[in-house]
């Protein structure tokens, strides 16, 4: 066994017949599960510092089975308090989408970082978890396409956005297709799409009306093309 340390984000946690499992997304990007003994004692330091979403430093050994490895320590470097029903929502859907996929980067760990540091100073918005989603697709080899017209490739005359076919729709392709927008949203979903990092994209200020596509179009492609279940999205 090797022991190794890591800063990470707790993403879940849960008894297994005498011990636990912890789920860590790490700075990296790894997603990580470590076996853990005593933490159903509320005393126990690794039990407090190993709350879903609390930013940890973790000291463990792997396994020379390649199956999880044992926790040793963990230290809190971030304890994410704050419990609002909007937080917890948000929460559940991060959950949902990390343990759904499986590639991450250490953008997708950033970018949780932020948005809960987000929700704790009260700043949060919907564009931080779509650059989530977005970051997400591009992790798992959907790159949508937002410079021309995904069926035909022209340019001219772009009448919506199909998530369903992989970008932008012109109208020559345009029945049959669910989502349609007006030139400023097609603006805002080019910019937030080809940015490298999504969360340094300035705020787009998106409509509540647009949000609330956006939502409907994401949560459509995420249960049915990667089978990740996104029931709370319309209440973030």
């Amino acid at each position: 066994m090797i022991e190794k340390i890591i800063t990470g984000i707790v993403i879940d946690k849960f008894s297994f017949e005498d011990e636990h499992i912890v789920k860590i997304l790490s700075e990296g990007g790894n997603l990580i599960s470590l076996k853990a003994k005593g933490l159903n004692n509320l005393s126990s330091k690794n039990n407090a510092s190993l709350n879903p979403f609390n930013i940890c430093e973790v000291e463990y050994f792997t396994s020379s089975s390649g199956m999880s490895g044992r926790l040793k320590t963990a230290r809190v470097l971030k304890e994410f308090i704050k419990d609002t029903e909007l937080s917890l929502n948000v929460m559940m859907v991060m959950k949902n989408i990390i343990l759904g996929t499986k590639r991450n980067t250490n953008i997708t760990f950033n970018t949780i970082k932020s948005i809960l540091l987000s929700l704790e100073n009260n700043n949060y918005s919907f564009q931080k978890v779509l650059s989530l989603m977005i970051i997400t697709l591009r992790n798992e080899g959907y790159k949508l396409v937002v410079d021309a017209c995904v069926k035909c490739g022209s340019n001219q005359n772009i009448k919506g956005f199909s998530i369903y076919e992989g970008g932008l729709i012109c109208d020559k392709h345009e029945e049959g297709q669910k989502y349609f927008a007006n030139p400023s949203l097609l603006k805002k979903i080019i910019e937030i799409n080809i940015i490298i990092n999504p969360i340094e994209c300035n705020d787009l200020n998106f409509h509540p009306n647009e949000i609330s596509m956006l939502k409907s179009m994401y949560k459509m492609f995420f249960e049915n093309q990667l089978g990740i279940n996104l029931y709370l999205i319309n209440k973030i």
